[in-house]
C-alpha cells in the first residue's frame, strides 16, 4: 500500500484530469501486484478467477492512461 501511495501522489498534477489519469496507473499497479501475490498464495478458484481478471482488466486500463498520458 505504501509503494501505491507513494506512486500515486507522484502523479500529482494541476490539471485534475492529468492527475486521475496519473494516479490510477498507479491505483491499477497496485491491484495488479495485490493480485499477484494473492495467486503465489490461494488455493481457493474464486479468488484465482478474479485475481487474473483482474490482472488482465487492469492491465488493459493501465495501458489505455498510459497512451492518453503520453498525447496529453
Amino acid at each position: 500500500m505504501d509503494k501505491m501511495d507513494a506512486a500515486m501522489m507522484k502523479g500529482m498534477d494541476p490539471d485534475p484530469t492529468k492527475a486521475w489519469a496519473k494516479m490510477m496507473v498507479a491505483h491499477h499497479q497496485g491491484a495488479i501486484d495485490m493480485s499477484k501475490t494473492v495467486l503465489k498464495e490461494t488455493k481457493d478458484p474464486m479468488i484465482r478467477r478474479m485475481a487474473e481478471k483482474g490482472i488482465r482488466e487492469q492491465t488493459e486500463e493501465q495501458k489505455m492512461l498510459e497512451d492518453w498520458i503520453s498525447k496529453h
